[in-house]
């Protein structure tokens, strides 16, 4: 399964995609000894975008996904959760 066939997700799983990559994103960024304000200043973004995509507010976009790699020194594929996990059945009651 490729990552770009997460563009079809539900909202829910939208939702869970979004924050996985927010705690990635934070996970990083602490890994490197950055505050948001630091990143942001890297990446030539506002500080509030990196809250907002640390807390799962907003889904970034490609070019968001490259500065933030770029500033963090990875590839952006690491940014990227494994689309395995929310293409997995959801139980139900």
């Amino acid at each position: 399964m490729s990552r770009a066939s997460l563009l079809l997700l539900s909202p829910t799983r939208d939702r869970a995609l979004a924050v996985a990559f927010g705690t990635r994103l934070r996970t990083l960024r602490r890994q490197c000894f950055l505050t948001q304000e630091d990143l942001a200043d890297r990446c030539r973004l506002s500080r509030t975008t990196i809250r907002r995509l640390e807390a799962g507010e907003v889904r970034p976009r490609v070019h968001t996904v490259t500065a933030l790699a770029t500033g963090l020194h990875v590839d952006a594929a690491d940014l990227i959760p494994d689309p395995a996990q929310f293409w997995a059945e959801e139980k139900t009651p």
